[in-house]
Parts: structure tokens; sequence; C-alpha cells
């Protein structure tokens, strides 16, 4: 077993673990079934379901 942490709390992870990303496609973390919830809530829920949430830094280079 992996031990990740979240919120300052270990979880015991799965091997099994794959990379979660927000609605644009940026990479956001590594998660597990046992994890996942956990460190996907530290995440707005519109960054996670909707691709034109607001932010206050650029994502593109043209932006800069």
């Amino acid at each position: 077993m992996i031990e990740c942490y979240v919120k300052n709390v270990a979880v015991e992870c799965d091997d099994y673990q794959w990379k979660e990303y927000d609605a644009r496609g940026y990479y956001l973390c590594k998660v597990c079934e046992n994890c996942a919830h956990l460190k996907l809530s530290q995440y707005r829920r519109d960054v996670l379901e909707d691709p034109g949430y607001e932010a206050d830094e650029p994502f593109e280079p043209e932006d800069f």
C-alpha cells in the first residue's frame, strides 16, 4: 500500500492510481479509489466540471 496525505490526513492508497485533470484538461493530481474524493474536494466544482470556469491567472502563454 502507498500512503498519501490529503489535508494533513494519511490515506492508505491503492496501488492502482490514475491522473485527474480539470475540465480544461490541465493535470491536477494523482488519485486512487481511497483518496480521490478527498483530493478532488480541494477544488471548486466548476474547475472539475465547467471548461469555461473563471481563473485569476492566465492559462496559455499568449495570455501572459
